[in-house]
């Protein structure tokens, strides 16, 4: 007997079968003892697609999340957790990364730049504070040091820096690239 979907899971799944997938669903023992909501084989890529009510610490323990993903790397899978805020608020940046980490970028619409025809430069922080809020899902964080990637003196991808909060040295707060683009190479550059 199948599980119940929410309307937001079918959503997801009929997105990414408009990508030209196919997906499979599992209820329980595919990934250990729990299911697997969406499936596709092909990439070797599961997404779950977790309520914030029933996938709070409330009802779920400490390391559910982390175990399941451990349990998928050992399967050879690729486990994205998607919460449900990050579907309803950040439409457009979940389905850029989905269509990015499907290899279906082009079928999306993502236009392809290759990072080693960019040039590097410094991001003011109000440009920084700006494309982060409109292409990344955690937005902006206020961080010393923003080096973006330009194409034709537009900004397409930004990496922020930031000292360490586990010692000595610095961090990475963000990365990402506009929602529209496939940016190849961005972060080697």
């Amino acid at each position: 007997k199948s599980m119940p979907t929410s309307c937001e899971e079918q959503e997801v799944r009929k997105f990414i079968e408009g990508l030209g997938l196919s997906v499979t669903h599992y209820d329980r023992g595919f990934l250990g003892q729990s299911g697997a909501d969406i499936v596709v084989e092909s990439e070797k890529v599961i997404v779950e697609y977790d309520g914030l009510f029933w996938h709070s610490e409330q009802y779920r323990p400490n390391d559910y999340h982390l175990n399941k993903m451990l349990t998928a790397e050992k399967m050879g899978y690729h486990l994205i957790h998607l919460f449900s805020d990050e579907w309803t608020y950040s439409h457009n940046i979940v389905k850029s990364r989905l269509a990015t980490i499907l290899n279906r970028s082009g079928v999306y619409g993502m236009k392809r730049v290759y990072a080693r025809k960019c040039a590097i430069g410094e991001v003011p922080a109000d440009a920084a504070r700006v494309f982060l809020k409109n292409n990344h899902l955690q937005g902006n964080v206020d961080s010393p040091w923003r080096l973006g990637l330009y194409m034709n003196d537009e900004l397409v991808s930004i990496m922020t820096f930031g000292n360490s909060r586990f010692g000595d040295g610095i961090e990475m707060h963000r990365f990402c690239a506009r929602t529209d683009l496939n940016v190849i190479g961005a972060a080697g550059k």
